[in-house]
């Protein structure tokens, strides 16, 4: 599904928040946490992903997925956003990771709270967010 996030166009209201999230670069060793600026509206929050993921021109479109993970007894929700095309590069973090050279282009995890929201990941989240990119 392309893009299922609620854009939110800058109005009086607007503030934006830096939110705590990890980040696979396709030209990376390893994936390593990155500090993304979320427009936020009243409740409504949309992270601006575009400014972190590269080749915007192979690819403009933004993909994103829900993922709810049962970890230690508690279940936790995450949004990873990514982008589709066979010209992007092979993701170096993912493949040294789960030995998968089919993962292709930059990917982001954020966490997401029980109302759907983005917020800042927590400590050992980082953890979490390695099994749902291996997967």
């Amino acid at each position: 599904m392309v893009n299922s996030r609620t854009y939110i166009v800058p109005g009086t209201r607007t503030t934006y928040k830096h939110l705590a999230s990890r980040f696979y670069g396709a030209n990376e060793p390893k994936s390593r946490p990155l500090t993304l600026i979320t427009r936020c509206d009243g409740d409504l929050r949309y992270p601006l992903v575009e400014s972190v993921l590269g080749d915007m021109t192979i690819q403009p479109y933004v993909h994103n997925c829900s993922v709810t993970v049962l970890h230690r007894g508690r279940e936790s929700s995450y949004t990873v956003f990514y982008r589709l095309h066979r010209r992007l590069p092979i993701n170096r973090s993912v493949a040294l990771l789960t030995h998968n050279h089919s993962v292709r282009g930059d990917i982001v995890v954020m966490r997401t709270d029980r109302a759907g929201r983005v917020t800042s990941m927590r400590h050992g989240d980082a953890v979490v967010a390695d099994r749902i990119v291996e997967r």
